[in-house]
């Protein structure tokens, strides 16, 4: 068994479907449930959802490793965790909800700059972005909001706060959402499993 990530159901369902191709995944099939914390503002229908719980311990020396929360209607479609040797560690965890994916990769990879609708024009390897919900957790300070230079499908990505201004990386590597027509309730959830993101 891969010692890469380990998936805790917080409920009876089913344990979520593990893509055939993806690392094995450590899976304890019975545990006591363990609500997790409820943020501020809650909106009343995430309270009624069923969550499950992955770990996954980071390959990638300059990343780190992390626990996050997704309800049962979400799915593993993708997971690989591959050991870092000469700097080429790589890990992905793709969660799905019909069409929409939350992907969070590790690996090799440039960070460009984030602008928000207040701030003024940069020059250099910056992408604009559209109104955001910001992400704040202990020390970090993330904003996810959407991508205005790709108008065919709905295209956000998760931008961290740093020294240098918000940037397209995180500490937990970098994080793509995507889908065709997201919902007022699926936006919502994904905000809810970022918010509850636990880095270790």
């Amino acid at each position: 068994m891969s010692s890469g990530a380990a998936i805790t159901p917080l409920d009876s369902t089913p344990t979520p479907v593990i893509a055939s191709d993806s690392a094995a995944i450590q899976v304890t099939p019975t545990i006591e449930i363990t609500p997790i914390p409820a943020p501020t503002a809650t909106p009343s229908a995430l309270l009624n959802l069923k969550w499950n719980m992955m770990t996954v311990k980071s390959p990638v020396t300059f990343f780190r490793s992390y626990q996050i929360y997704y309800p049962t209607a979400w799915t593993i479609k993708e997971y690989k965790n591959t050991p870092e040797t000469d700097d080429s560690g790589f890990s992905i965890l793709n969660l799905t909800k019909g069409s929409v994916s939350l992907k969070i990769t590790q690996g090799a990879g440039d960070a460009g700059g984030c602008l928000f609708p207040e701030d003024p024009e940069k020059e250099g390897m910056y992408s604009k972005y559209g109104n955001y919900r910001e992400i704040l957790n202990d020390y970090i300070v993330w904003r996810w909001a959407p991508r205005l230079d790709n108008t065919q499908v709905q295209d956000y990505s998760v931008c961290a706060l740093t020294s240098n201004g918000f940037v397209s990386s995180t500490s937990i590597g970098y994080i793509s959402i995507t889908g065709n027509d997201i919902d007022a309730q699926t936006l919502d959830e994904i905000n809810y499993i970022l918010e509850k993101i636990i880095i270790e």
